[in-house]
């Protein structure tokens, strides 16, 4: 387990990191009903669950683990050993099979998700639905968090049954065997929400089309519990490298290209091999806000952007429509953005304008780091982000937390919203069967809590906005998309 999730609670509860270290040290187990083994949406949806609370929980047991390529993709995580006494059982069924202080049951049926302290309906017989079954991974361990974690974390009493297609009643009949047709896409941000988009469309396995991977970044190991991709065996290398090579392995329709660069510099340097390049599709994850209003200036068709609060996720999808919000318009610059970076540089003791520039550390800069961290002398900092390297001395205890943009959201809530990111994608596709579910462009969810139709938001444009209210801007994205 890392660190990081104790200091998330730590400071999202205002409590010392020590008193809260030893409630992540309970021993959980979860259990999958025999009748339910063999039905592939309750087993991904237990292999998901179990994988998740592996991450925070590192005493979590089970007694069964789903076999196949798309399952050894999650590493097996659980302990080797048993305890006598669960502080919770999350039961994928009717009947626990453990001494535990508390039970929750975890069921899915026909698009609806469904945790409680009572059995819920589950079905030998349930239809495949990749999507409904790792929703109701990420919620039911949301509810088992707050349940351990107890008063350290604000989170609803129960959670009603919901449908996934609007958070109330919802229903469609969608053939999830069939494939999907999606052409170039390009997926920028290869991190906690991009490996859980990447590993959704493993799940469902018919996206078929070319997938450029981009990122920069090595697999670091202050964010390896938050991948939904990665192990032990691929850290220190390139993201995109080693999501082509996993997601290979799997022999599925769509094509994977690595892109081992910022997307901004791919674009300049592509441009020039390829003469009118133009980014029809743009799934967006990357970790700033700065870098999503360049990814909108970039003027791709279409954008479909996935982000996270410590417990809380965004989502938003558009394709610049005049009277429709951007991400320009989402993520609009605020003071916090400089004055979190400016902090970051007079911590690393480098130059704000170099921080702020968002390129990597540079071996001139590594010089005057150790000035002040000598004890970083043997650290590999050549070609990493600033932020990340403060970020990972922060969760190591090096630093004091100083504000919430260093904290690491929990694993279900990266998860979901790379799941939920992908949902939007693929109905976005096929407008024909989920049109009445796509009336919105913004979307707030809070795991934590019973999500609320409400928050399903058509955001307007903000009238100061830099990118889509420009008109040459907009003269620009017309002539490329006429």
């Amino acid at each position: 387990m890392s660190t990081s999730y104790i200091q998330t609670l730590a400071v999202l509860s205002k409590t010392p990191p020590r008193a809260v270290e030893s409630l992540f040290q309970q021993p959980i187990r979860i259990s999958l009903a025999p009748e339910l083994r063999g039905n592939q949406t309750y087993e991904l949806a237990f292999a998901y669950a179990s994988n998740l609370l592996a991450r925070m929980f590192p005493f979590t047991y089970s007694d069964y683990f789903s076999d196949g390529p798309l399952f050894r993709l999650l590493k097996r995580p659980l302990a080797s050993a048993s305890a006598n006494v669960f502080a919770m059982e999350l039961v994928f069924g009717s009947h626990h099979q453990a001494n535990a202080r508390k039970y929750q049951y975890a069921s899915c049926s026909n698009w609806y998700v469904a945790a409680g302290e009572a059995p819920g309906r589950t079905s030998p017989e349930e239809p495949w639905n990749p999507i409904l079954a790792l929703v109701t991974a990420c919620y039911n361990v949301a509810r088992v968090t707050s349940v351990v974690l107890g008063d350290y974390v604000s989170a609803s009493d129960s959670l009603e049954p919901f449908s996934i297609l609007d958070f109330k009643g919802g229903d469609v009949q969608f053939d999830w065997g069939r494939q999907v047709e999606t052409g170039y896409v390009h997926v920028a941000g290869i991190g906690a929400v991009g490996t859980a988009f990447l590993f959704t469309l493993a799940a469902h396995g018919q996206m078929r089309g070319t997938f450029r991977l981009i990122d920069e970044d090595p697999v670091e190991r202050r964010n390896l519990d938050n991948y939904s991709l990665f192990s032990q065996e691929d850290l220190g290398k390139n993201k995109t490298a080693q999501a082509k090579l996993l997601l290979g392995g799997l022999h599925l329709p769509a094509q994977f290209v690595s892109v081992p660069h910022k997307l901004q510099d791919y674009v300049n340097h592509q441009a020039l091999l390829e003469p009118g390049l133009k980014i029809e599709k743009l799934i967006s994850a990357p970790d700033r806000r700065e870098t999503r209003r360049q990814f909108q200036g970039l003027l791709p068709r279409r954008v479909w952007d996935g982000s996270t609060g410590p417990d809380d996720l965004v989502l938003h999808h558009n394709d610049f429509n005049p009277v429709r919000a951007c991400l320009a318009c989402i993520y609009n610059a605020v003071p916090d953005e400089d004055a979190h970076l400016n902090h970051v540089a007079d911590v690393l003791n480098l130059p704000r304008e170099r921080v702020r520039a968002g390129q990597q550390i540079t071996e001139p800069d590594v010089e005057r780091i150790r000035q002040r961290y000598p004890q970083l002398a043997n650290a590999e900092l050549v070609g990493r982000a600033y932020d990340s390297v403060f970020k990972e001395m922060c969760s190591s205890g090096q630093l004091r937390i100083e504000d919430q943009v260093v904290l690491t959201p929990f694993p279900f809530v990266s998860a979901l919203a790379g799941i939920l990111l992908y949902f939007d994608f693929l109905q976005s596709l096929r407008a024909d069967t989920f049109r009445e579910y796509q009336n919105y462009n913004y979307l707030r969810l809070n795991p934590f809590y019973q999500p609320n139709p409400a928050y399903r938001l058509l955001q307007a444009a903000r009238g100061d906005c830099p990118v889509c209210k420009n008109p040459i801007v907009r003269n620009i994205f017309n002539s490329l998309w006429s």
